[in-house]
């Protein structure tokens, strides 16, 4: 598998960047124990997480084929991840069929898992009401609706 073919290495990360976005890509990793943040920078300054990468979890593999970073990962506790450096996995991939056969499955559950995500957040929330009584979030699911 990925690991045993292609990984080098093993680094520590707490609190720490991993990658950072529009940076070259030297590397490509895999959560170990813990866990990863993938994040962006909205235009307003916030950071939408886009995924909690745990343990077995492969990050970064679409900077296989880039030329740059498409986020930041930082670990919001102390991680370890597998690195390998990203020609030496392209390499992999063009001298082992079976590894491309695994390496194409794992990038189609990242776009599946990617696309769930998104459809999640596209979903209406139900309103909060805080303990002083006050409304907070998204209207209702029946205002969403149109009902009232």
């Amino acid at each position: 598998g990925y690991s045993e073919a292609v990984a080098y290495a093993m680094s520590h990360f707490r609190k720490k960047h991993l990658l950072l976005f529009g940076k070259l890509p030297l590397h490509c990793f895999m959560v170990r124990s813990n866990r990863m943040n993938l994040q962006q920078q909205t235009s307003l300054g916030a950071y939408l997480v886009q995924q909690n990468a745990v343990p077995s979890v492969v990050i970064a593999e679409a900077s296989a084929c880039s030329s740059r970073y498409h986020c930041d990962a930082i670990a919001s506790e102390e991680s370890v991840v597998a690195g390998v450096p990203k020609q030496r996995l392209l390499s992999a991939l063009a001298d082992d069929p079976a590894l491309v056969t695994k390496w194409s499955a794992l990038l189609a559950r990242s776009v599946q898992a990617a696309r769930l995500r998104s459809k999640i957040r596209s979903l209406p929330r139900w309103r909060t009401i805080s303990p002083d009584g006050s409304k907070k979030g998204m209207p209702s699911l029946t205002k969403a609706a149109g009902r009232r």
